[in-house]
């Protein structure tokens, strides 16, 4: 069973590194992908691909002004239109602005976790980060209380060698990018399909069908909660619209590990243009084949709702 423990990776001072594997404590994000290293749906996704950022959904003032400002950044030959085409291109900055920025962001890291400036970070220079990453903060007395998990330890240690190519006890550039930014390499994606097949695959047929994917992970909707029926429904209807449109590519009722790995490759479009032609179909009043800004503005719950048709809290975990 995954940990969701990518932490934050927070540098001394002032600066602070989003990296992939380090949003925040506990956090089981990934930036970039549909789906959360530890099972759980992104919701955010189709808006990060288009805006690049989380919206402020309950600031009808921010997020009319979100919508004014991607529309003009879109709306390239300044016509007042916004074209499929103009939509995708947005949709491909963003991701490569994703993937640049999140290898800038790991050279920034390795740079401060090399202690020895020989190129190359081992599991003895990572750790003490590691350890004080996880650290609980006292209020009372003001300080980082240091915590033991050595669960927690243990699984970053063999993320951290599981991204050991060369296998030479330590990372250079290249692994180190891997072990922070799994969902960038191609072993990276099909040890995080690996692991959401572990999840998931209740039968271990190495195959997840659409029951065990629609009933999810046991503890991922609070039975406590006196809205556990209705919150569980919910759920149960994201994960069968998810799974039937975005997932399944031949409507087989299972997800083979070929149609996962197209499904969190985020460098795969196909996702995120599907998304562009749901919106055109949604938001295209007149169904002139291009949008105003007067149309998105109407139709603003599409892009204020965690995502835009289905879901996306899109990319950070336990990678």
């Amino acid at each position: 069973m995954l940990r969701p423990f990518i932490a934050a990776i927070l540098l001394y001072g002032t600066l602070a590194i989003p990296l992939n594997r380090s949003d925040s404590l506990l956090n089981d994000h990934v930036e970039q992908m549909p789906i959360e290293r530890d099972g759980d749906l992104n919701e955010n996704f189709r808006q990060e691909m288009i805006f690049s950022h989380n919206l402020d959904t309950s600031d009808t003032n921010q997020l009319t002004e979100d919508i004014r400002e991607m529309f003009e950044q879109t709306d390239t030959n300044m016509d007042g239109f916004l074209t499929p085409r103009e939509l995708k291109i947005r949709i491909q900055m963003n991701m490569l602005e994703h993937l640049n920025k999140s290898k800038r962001d790991s050279d920034a890291f390795f740079k401060m976790v090399d202690a020895n400036k020989d190129g190359m970070i081992e599991w003895e220079e990572f750790e003490p980060h590691f350890r004080k990453m996880n650290a609980k903060f006292d209020e009372n007395k003001g300080l980082e209380v240091p915590t033991e998990d050595p669960g927690q330890v243990e699984d970053e240690k063999r993320m951290f060698n599981r991204s050991d190519i060369t296998r030479d006890g330590r990372l250079d550039g290249l692994e180190w990018h891997v072990f922070l930014h799994p969902e960038y390499s191609a072993q990276g994606l099909v040890d995080i399909v690996n692991d959401l097949i572990s999840l998931y695959d209740a039968n271990d047929d190495k195959i997840i069908t659409r029951e065990e994917f629609v009933n999810g992970i046991p503890g991922s909707v609070d039975e406590s909660n006196p809205e556990f029926a209705k919150m569980e429904k919910v759920e149960k209807e994201k994960r069968s619209e998810e799974f039937d449109m975005e997932i399944d590519l031949n409507s087989d009722g299972n997800a083979t590990f070929r149609e996962l790995y197209e499904y969190v490759d985020p460098q795969n479009f196909r996702l995120a243009f599907k998304e562009v032609n749901d919106i055109m179909m949604l938001a295209d009043a007149d169904d002139d084949g291009k949008l105003t800004l007067e149309e998105m503005l109407e139709r603003d719950w599409l892009l204020a709702r965690s995502s835009l048709l289905s879901v996306r809290k899109n990319l950070h975990d336990e990678m």
